[in-house]
């Protein structure tokens, strides 16, 4: 590993740990979320099992517990089951500062720039 690597690991690192303290910081709002196969809610195991870790893929819970620890808006773009796009802002109602492209296990960051210019081909026709 060089050192980029270990840099990048370092910051993923502190983000779950982020995630991680909001979540314990608020049991009761994110209990829902967290609930086993038995329907027990233990934000403290859930954070060690499955926020803390950095090799293991984080989901919606831990994308909102960031942004409510940051206080930077998201928004999680994404298809549907119909296979329409569909949108998710967190917290709901904000204007997002940040756009996310949600696909099953992984998240990019989407940027907005200018249109892309007409291709040569589609001039020509």
């Amino acid at each position: 590993m060089n050192e980029e690597q270990g840099d990048v690991l370092s910051l993923v690192w502190y983000m779950r740990l982020l995630a991680a303290g909001r979540i314990k910081a608020d049991p009761d709002r994110f209990a829902p979320f967290v609930m086993d196969d038995n329907g027990v809610a233990d934000v403290h195991d859930f954070c060690r099992r499955e926020v803390e870790p950095v090799s293991v893929e984080c989901d919606q819970v831990q994308i909102i517990a960031l942004t409510e620890m940051l206080g930077v808006p998201v928004a999680i773009e994404y298809l549907d089951a119909s296979g329409e796009p569909s949108k998710f802002v967190c917290p709901d109602g904000a204007e997002p500062h940040v756009t996310l492209l949600y696909r099953p296990g992984h998240y990019d960051v989407l940027y907005e720039g200018a249109p892309a210019a007409a291709s040569p081909v589609a001039a020509a026709a």
